[in-house]
């Protein structure tokens, strides 16, 4: 029996972190994410932050993530990002995407952020941030819990 355990000990050691990864239960339904939830994801990262660095990426992509998980919100990756009037850039006309470096980058991060691979734990209560250069009226009543690049993130 120890000689077993031993050899299933030393198998998990020589295995590569991503290996470890697979072998983990799945944290929640997103282990293996959707077209569709990568998409809405990688759009949101794209137009919201695409010339923040990657920490402010994924504080973005956290926020959407963290109101995906709260009562208040949608209770899609896309209907978080869809709500009336809470990312801007959804307001606008569609927009294309431009940047195919920027694209490609915001898609693998939120493959990365979907399948619980990635996540600041500094914003755990992230749900709602703005650009420095803004000061929007709900911002008096939050906590702000982090100031990433030109973001300020609030709970």
């Amino acid at each position: 029996m120890k000689v077993k355990r031993l050899l299933i000990v030393l198998a998990l050691v020589l295995l590569t972190p991503n290996a470890l990864l697979a072998l983990q239960p799945a944290r929640n339904k997103y282990s293996e994410p959707r077209l569709k939830d990568v998409h809405c994801l990688a759009k949101n990262i794209y137009h919201e932050a695409r010339g923040e660095p990657l920490e402010g990426q994924l504080a973005v992509a956290q926020v959407t993530m963290n109101r995906l998980r709260h009562p208040n919100f949608a209770g899609s990756v896309c209907g978080v990002v869809y709500e009336y009037k809470q990312f801007s850039w959804t307001l606008e006309k569609p927009k294309r995407i431009a940047d195919q470096r920027a694209w490609e980058a915001a898609i693998k991060l939120s493959k990365l952020v979907l399948s619980n691979q990635a996540e600041n734990p500094k914003l755990k209560t992230a749900l709602y941030f703005h650009t420095r250069q803004i000061r929007p009226y709900w911002s008096k009543g939050k906590r702000i819990v982090a100031v990433i690049g030109n973001h300020i993130f609030y709970s």
